[in-house]
């Protein structure tokens, strides 16, 4: 029996064998890896040439303007002399004036007294105490009295029943018929006696120390 042979043969149908298995393992990662490496060149985003050129374009024009600006901005502020602070001019009629070289009169706003001269309160005070002490059913020299002692125009009209009200339309009401002759005479204005009046509603105090003056009395030789 010839058994050699066979011997031989065994080595190449393992090798044989082997070859075959390798060949299987890489076909088959060859087929499972496959499919990711195609997903993933998929997914990667491709950049055309000409989407390239124009992001260099762009950047590179916003460049340029940027140098630009400030070789612009460079210029100007050289370009720019050197003046003196203006000064502030006169308007309208004035600068007109002044330009012509005329002095502009000044005009004042003319301003209105608002108060009544003490020498023409004393003149007419006595009719306004007069009116005052009739309401409160006195006379003249008994009102110019209580003054005198201390006491106040609201102190004396809540002893003969008056009220605040009261008092305070009779003080207008006296105040603007003692010096309406002031005011035919021209020496007061409305406005003026207004004014007054409202003072002294607020604070008679004024009114108060000339009504507690009596006339000196007249000697008799």
């Amino acid at each position: 029996m010839m058994v050699r042979p066979k011997a031989r043969r065994r080595p190449w149908l393992l090798i044989s064998s082997a070859i075959v298995l390798a060949l299987a393992l890489l076909s088959g990662a060859v087929f499972f890896l496959l499919p990711k490496i195609t997903a993933a060149s998929v997914n990667q985003p491709v950049v055309s040439t000409g989407q390239a050129n124009n992001a260099a374009h762009t950047i590179n024009s916003t460049m340029n303007t940027g140098n630009t600006t400030n070789t612009s901005k460079a210029g100007q502020v050289a370009a720019q002399p050197t003046q003196p602070a203006s000064t502030t001019t006169k308007t309208g009629s004035n600068a007109g004036a002044m330009g012509n070289g005329n002095k502009a009169p000044v005009a004042a706003a003319p301003s209105q007294n608002m108060t009544v001269p003490v020498v023409t309160l004393k003149q007419y005070v006595p009719d306004i105490r007069h009116m005052v002490a009739q309401n409160f059913n006195i006379t003249d020299k008994a009102l110019a009295q209580q003054l005198q002692n201390g006491m106040h125009l609201k102190d004396i009209a809540m002893q003969h029943g008056l009220s605040d009200a009261q008092l305070q339309s009779l003080l207008s009401t006296s105040i603007s018929t003692g010096f309406m002759p002031a005011i035919n005479a021209g020496s007061l204005t409305q406005v003026q006696v207004s004014s007054f009046i409202q003072q002294t509603q607020q604070n008679p105090t004024t009114l108060e120390q000339q009504m507690s003056i009596l006339p000196a009395p007249v000697a008799h030789w």
